[in-house]
């Protein structure tokens, strides 16, 4: 599976559903779309725990995560 690296996120929805972006911005630079995920709200909604767990178990390993981008 390739990866790509990602520093910036749009996240968008309607009524039936959520669409993620993911794209590589550079200073001064519009961002360039290269992943984009449409998923059910139930869906977005797991995906957010998931998130909030991992996120969870990543600050009791190595502290915590900094709002201002530190770490």
């Amino acid at each position: 599976m390739e990866g790509h690296f990602s520093n910036h996120l749009r996240i968008g929805h309607n009524g039936y559903e959520f669409i993620f972006e993911f794209a590589q911005c550079n200073v001064g630079e519009d961002g360039m779309v290269h992943t984009r995920i449409i998923t059910a709200p139930v869906y977005a909604k797991a995906f957010l725990e998931v998130i909030k767990e991992s996120v969870a178990q990543y600050e009791a390993e190595f502290g915590p995560i900094g709002i201002d981008g530190s770490r």
